[in-house]
């Protein structure tokens, strides 16, 4: 386990160092949810932006266009750097090319991401619900665990919005909650539905966009 954590530091480090306004003493989980959670805080912060890009990099990887996949990886990770699966598209790219340390670079980061968004719930009810701040966290997650969507319920509860997805895996039905709260006081300002200091609780009864763009299933290679 010590090397392991040792090797992520080693190669995770100047990734996270370049993202942070500080370099975090040790990676962990932990340090993967400052990077989330700091990607959400920033001023330009919209969790709906670059899906062309990200719909783009799975379109070129499947055609086997992998140079201007990994161009696209390139584009969507600068727009955001917390989109795991983008991560993992390039580490297939790179280890393809012969590039292991990139390879596995780009793998831990895809761990680490998608580790830190488990570790805010185990997912089966509100109170424990997983916490995004991308509806693509939702979807890496999903995909991870080998789920099937089977059906999407947008619900609130205690002043918080959830997505309830009923999903497949390995033939058992589970229900998960993702906590979308941030993600839509987010589009609330920017559609200026709501003062950049209102938050979720406030806009009972106002129209939100609603989009969930599904990528439930890709298989990677």
């Amino acid at each position: 386990m010590r090397k392991i954590i040792t090797l992520v530091a080693i190669l995770v480090t100047p990734l996270l160092a370049a993202q942070s306004s500080q370099e975090p003493d040790e990676i962990s989980i932990q340090a993967f949810t400052k990077l989330r959670m700091e990607y959400a805080g920033r001023p330009d912060y919209n969790p709906d932006s670059g899906w062309d890009d990200r719909k783009k990099v799975f379109e070129l990887s499947k055609a086997g266009e992998k140079e201007q996949a990994l161009a696209m990886c390139e584009s969507r990770i600068k727009d955001c750097p917390i989109d795991s699966e983008v991560y993992i598209v390039r580490a297939l790219i790179l280890r393809g090319r012969g590039d292991f340390q990139g390879y596995v670079k780009n793998k831990l980061i895809y761990q680490g991401l998608v580790a830190s968004i488990v570790s805010s719930g185990d997912g089966f009810s509100p109170a424990t619900a997983i916490k995004v701040v991308c509806v693509s966290e939702e979807y890496a997650l999903l995909n991870e665990l080998g789920a099937e969507l089977k059906q999407q319920e947008l619900v609130s509860s205690e002043q918080r919005v959830y997505d309830k997805m009923t999903c497949e895996i390995s033939g058992k039905e589970v229900s998960f909650f993702f906590d979308v709260t941030l993600i839509f006081e987010a589009r609330a300002k920017l559609m200026g539905l709501v003062d950049s200091d209102e938050s979720v609780e406030k806009t009972q009864g106002k129209q939100f966009p609603k989009r969930h763009i599904s990528f439930k299933n890709k298989r990677r290679s």
